[in-house]
């Protein structure tokens, strides 16, 4: 395994995750989703960098990489199975959740793990060796 191409993956996954979420959640929808638009920076960085781990180790262990489209559709087939837990869960715990909501976060999540991808892909497309 080229561990250069996963320590670049992960830091350009991670952050496109980072700043996208950032994005979404505290600019676009903070009064949908209040509780990330407060969450403490500090922990979410990591949790970025474990997505962009992820689908670096994904991409370069299941399929090779040869640019932005395997990693954007790698990382949108990831991220439609990864909402859809979420969903499944949320309705297993609270029912009464508003299912607009539960379906925009989804959508957001899945579009980030996607950018994620491509990101990931992008890079690691760009390393050589």
């Amino acid at each position: 395994m080229n561990y250069k191409k996963l320590l670049l993956g992960t830091l350009a996954g991670g952050l496109a995750d980072y700043a996208g979420g950032w994005l979404c959640y505290t600019k676009l929808f903070p009064d949908k989703f209040p509780g990330p638009a407060h969450a403490d920076p500090l922990w979410v960085l990591p949790a970025a960098l474990c997505l962009g781990a992820l689908l670096s180790f994904m991409m370069l262990r299941f399929q090779h990489v040869h640019g932005w489209r395997d990693g954007l559709l790698t990382g949108l087939a990831a991220g439609i199975l990864l909402s859809a837990r979420d969903v499944f869960f949320s309705l297993s715990a609270h029912s009464e959740t508003a299912m607009q909501t539960m379906l925009l976060d989804a959508g957001i999540s899945t579009l980030l793990v996607g950018m994620t991808g491509l990101a990931a892909g992008v890079v690691m497309k760009g390393v050589k060796g």
